[in-house]
């Protein structure tokens, strides 16, 4: 299950190392708040639970005091740095491959916004405040451009448990779900061609593949004009020909042998690229799969698609508006729903 989830303040991303917190914190857990004193008993109880995989499913941790970045008695750095060290250990404990981290502000600190906040009611929203979300599932170089509120933080949660709303803020809140709608079964180069081409037009995608990390099975070495053709359409061509050239004498062929030390037996095709000049302007090559996967996985999403490997779609059932299935994905589930009536919108959870 995805049990941790954490609202912190402040992010720089770096290799994740583990390093003790500082004190001076407010830890809200299980509807309980306490103000740490020196002691911080608090934020001792929280480092526990993350080094022993105790953490429990909501968590939120905000510093007080010196390391909150407030203006007049705190600095921004020293606070940045705080949550920095407690995110890399977030990320070397075992919690990292089912959490969800979420970094924002509670004011937007006095500067200008040129934006005007849109009028909900009186307590708001306000201006502006940065807020990044860090996990494993959250996809990269993405910037979201959905309007979202401190109440969405709240929806998010409802949305993911399944509970009801609290006020009328956060049942209109916008949940800070991915909004793909396309389901691709399976993450190899037919999955990954397919997320790809989809971003290309516009398209975003949710991809699951079971494998963690790319096939380690030299298939699909020979690629016709056609798909060269394809590579190029979406801006990978030079990639695919650098890496072939690595792998693969680029003017090769394919032939019959007796044994692998033996005598030859047949030509298939003497020459790889012989006559293809007068059909296409790309040539054949040869490229092994657990090589290509990583120029689509990043072509795709560098177009926006999501994708998440270790993980599997356990079902597909009809939901109201569309279709939706039940993906699991190490120790943790996810629920995606795709509406028909709705092309570009939908919803995934983490269970």
């Amino acid at each position: 299950m995805l049990d941790s989830f954490n609202f912190l303040k402040g992010v720089t991303k770096r290799t994740p190392k583990v390093c003790l917190p500082s004190p001076t914190w407010i830890h809200m857990r299980g509807g309980r708040k306490t103000v740490s004193s020196a002691a911080y008993p608090d934020i001792e109880e929280f480092w526990s639970d993350l080094v022993n995989s105790r953490l429990p499913a909501v968590s939120f941790v905000k510093p007080i005091g010196p390391l909150n970045e407030h203006p007049g008695y705190a600095n921004l750095l020293s606070g940045q740095q705080h949550v920095e060290r407690l995110i890399r250990a977030i990320m070397a404990s075992s919690s990292w491959p089912r959490a969800a981290i979420i970094v924002t502000y509670d004011e937007y600190g006095g500067r200008w916004d040129h934006v005007p906040p849109p009028i909900v009611d009186r307590w708001g929203p306000g201006s502006r405040v940065p807020t990044v979300i860090i996990s494993p599932y959250a996809k990269r170089r993405f910037v979201d451009h959905t309007l979202y509120e401190t109440t969405s933080i709240l929806k998010f949660i409802e949305t993911r448990w399944q509970l009801a709303p609290l006020s009328t803020r956060d049942a209109q809140a916008n949940d800070m779900t991915d909004q793909a709608p396309v389901l691709i079964a399976g993450g190899g180069l037919v999955g990954l061609s397919a997320a790809a081409f989809l971003a290309k037009q516009g398209i975003r995608s949710l991809t699951i593949e079971r494998l963690e990390a790319s096939s380690p099975l030299p298939r699909a070495a020979f690629f016709h004009m056609r798909t060269l053709e394809m590579f190029r359409y979406l801006g990978i061509e030079d990639a695919v020909r650098t890496q072939s050239a690595k792998e693969f004498v680029p003017e090769g062929a394919i032939i019959a042998m007796e044994t692998l030390a033996g005598r030859k037996l047949a030509d298939i095709i003497p020459n790889l690229n012989e006559g293809v000049d007068a059909l296409s302007p790309c040539r054949r090559l040869f490229l092994n799969q657990p090589t290509l996967e990583p120029i689509l996985r990043d072509c795709a999403r560098s177009g926006g698609a999501s994708i998440v490997q270790g993980a599997e779609i356990l079902d597909v059932r009809p939901l109201d508006g569309g279709m939706g299935g039940t993906v699991g994905c190490l120790e943790c589930v996810a629920m995606t729903k795709v509406p028909s009536n709705r092309p570009n919108a939908s919803a995934h959870d983490f269970r």
